[in-house]
């Protein structure tokens, strides 16, 4: 069986954004191919993936939602994006990764995730294959993109 890694990012976006903002309305919309240049929004999370898939993959958002979810996240509301927001935004990305990296184990593809960095509006993406898998999802609060460049 051919794993469907695109599927499996959707899923886990959706089950952890739905977990954290307490809603059921999470929507991803259509794959689409895209080559990747530099982070179009605020906020992004990045990180690497290895295993029998390598890669990696991004999930970008605008600083409102970014500041939303850390303040839900965090337990309080919060202003800015200083270094607790992205903590938070950072165990985000972990949170979808891994619960992502659990679906490709159950379908027998062990993967791993390196540690998430933060990037800025109009940093270069550091993928080495700059084509890759765009989806948009849409949450209650905002809008997260994820792009994925992955190989077998």
């Amino acid at each position: 069986m051919k794993l469907n890694f695109n599927i499996c990012f959707a899923e886990a976006i959706k089950e952890v954004i739905s977990s954290i903002c307490q809603c059921d309305d999470v929507l991803t919309y259509e794959f689409e191919m895209k080559e990747f240049s530099d982070f179009e929004d605020d906020i992004s999370m990045f990180l690497n993936i290895t295993g029998k898939y390598r890669g990696s993959v991004f999930y970008s958002m605008n600083k409102s939602l970014a500041i939303e979810l850390s303040s839900i996240m965090i337990g309080f509301p919060i202003s800015d994006i200083d270094e607790l927001a992205k903590s938070s935004l950072l165990e985000l990305a972990n949170m979808i990764s891994g619960k992502a990296m659990t679906k490709f184990s159950e379908k027998g593809y062990y993967c791993e995730t390196s540690i998430p960095v933060i990037m800025k509006k109009n940093d270069k993406i550091p993928f080495k294959n700059s084509l890759g898998v765009y989806f948009e999802t849409e949450t209650p609060i905002g809008n997260i993109y994820t792009g994925i460049s992955i190989r077998e």
